[in-house]
């Protein structure tokens, strides 16, 4: 990273993981992550399984 700019692709093993990456602190990532309609991964996956 430099000057705050990931400059290559980064796989991370779970989205708690890229959470704590960016925030600098432990996190959780299904809860931490929101689409841009504010709807967090949680739910979303949430609303995947009951469809």
């Amino acid at each position: 990273m430099i000057n705050g700019t990931i400059s290559k692709d980064y796989l991370f093993n779970s989205p708690s993981y890229a959470s704590a990456f960016l925030l600098g602190m432990n996190t959780n990532g299904k809860t931490d992550w929101k689409i841009k309609e504010g709807i967090t991964l949680k739910e979303l996956e949430e609303s995947e399984i009951q469809e």
